[in-house]
């Protein structure tokens, strides 16, 4: 965890101790002393030229799309599932059928089609069915974190996986789904084989008993097409704070590299040891046993912000004060409404075209200056 001291050296390393969902990350990070060069010079052929290795790697081509899981999509919807799983907590909830209440913290739900998929295409199904269904979800059960994962089936059918950290009554599920599917005429379809319009197009899982939770749900949400056809646009995704890339780090002290040295040698066999970082591979109970407090209500402190969405509010400090050999802190900051922000230009120019409209008949110069006096920020009445 040494910082290199190299003269006129372009970067300084600073060491970062961070904690995840499945284990503890030790590496140095990158500073820049006069800006990050161009992305498409990676700054690993930059660190490996710099010490007198002169090979460089040729950038790859980016590649179409194939509909397959890549490793990259594999890598961040692992990703996502460790961080819905750990920001989650333990709840209760009454089952409508029996009447006795369970602990839960996540469910595991799928959503089917009733009838031959046709000529209706992947993208027409998530843009009229799924999106709505979780829109409703979002508003009448507050599942704010949620990830879905769109499968094939044999018969050609597209079905969807969802899991979210909510209790949602199964009823509430098939009824709200079909009323999506009847807008496609699924429903009607259905109806003319089997008589009736109440198909049983969902199933809800049972995972509070499985072990390896994070595991589980993994072989679901990354599963290979196995040679069926590809999915139509996007195969995945989730609620942004899943997204997020602030991660819980700190630049480590004294105690806290004393800590990683007795975990280094406590777990020498979950160690893996590469180049440029070491990792710790913990299951839950082995990190929060672990953690020394300080750590550990950081390391809450960040769930509790992922699972609340508070999150997106956050923003890194300046990576200088790395530099100062202090922790890595976090500080809130009004979440700007970004649509606006995005289309600020644009919606100030369709005004001056309305401006336009009306001023056909009027007096064009006063008019110009109207328009400059609106687009250089003042506000006025029209």
């Amino acid at each position: 965890m040494s910082a290199a001291t190299l003269d006129n050296c372009p970067y300084i390393l600073n060491p970062i101790l961070q904690i995840r969902p499945n284990g503890l990350v030790s590496y140095n990070e990158i500073h820049w002393i006069n800006g990050r060069p161009p992305r498409r010079a990676s700054y690993q052929n930059v660190v490996k030229n710099w010490f007198g290795n002169t090979s460089t790697e040729p950038d790859k081509p980016d590649k179409p799309y194939s509909g397959d899981m890549t490793a990259g999509s594999k890598r961040r919807i692992k990703k996502a599932v460790q961080l819905l799983i750990a920001s989650s907590v333990w709840k209760s909830a009454i089952n409508p059928k029996t009447g006795k209440a369970f602990k839960f913290r996540v469910n595991f739900i799928t959503l089917t089609l009733p009838a031959a998929q046709g000529n209706i295409s992947d993208s027409e199904i998530k843009k009229e069915c799924l999106e709505p269904w979780l829109r409703q979800m979002r508003n009448k059960f507050k599942m704010k974190n949620y990830i879905w994962k769109a499968e094939r089936q044999a018969n050609g059918n597209i079905h969807f996986h969802i899991t979210a950290d909510v209790f949602v009554p199964y009823y509430s599920i098939r009824d709200s789904w079909n009323n999506q599917l009847a807008k496609l005429g699924f429903i009607d379809s259905f109806k003319e084989k089997h008589g009736h319009r109440n198909p049983n197009s969902t199933d809800v899982h049972s995972v509070q008993d499985i072990e390896n939770l994070p595991g589980y749900l993994m072989k679901y949400m990354a599963k290979e097409s196995d040679g069926l056809k590809p999915i139509e646009g996007k195969m995945w995704d989730c609620s942004l704070n899943l997204k997020t890339k602030i991660k819980c780090e700190v630049v480590p002290d004294e105690s806290d590299q004393k800590y990683w040295k007795t975990m280094e040698a406590t777990f020498s066999d979950k160690l893996i040891d590469e180049r440029y970082v070491k990792m710790i591979c913990l299951n839950e109970n082995e990190l929060n046993s672990t953690l020394p407090t300080k750590l550990y209500d950081k390391y809450h402190h960040f769930l509790n912000a992922v699972r609340t969405h508070e999150i997106l509010e956050w923003k890194r400090d300046d990576s200088m004060e790395r530099l100062r050999n202090r922790p890595l802190t976090y500080t809130v900051k009004p979440r700007p409404n970004y649509k606006t922000l995005q289309r600020f230009k644009w919606y100030r120019l369709s005004q001056a075209k309305k401006m336009a409209a009306r001023a056909e008949n009027s007096n064009k110069a006063l008019f110009f200056d109207r328009v400059n006096e609106y687009l250089s920020g003042k506000r006025f009445k029209t």
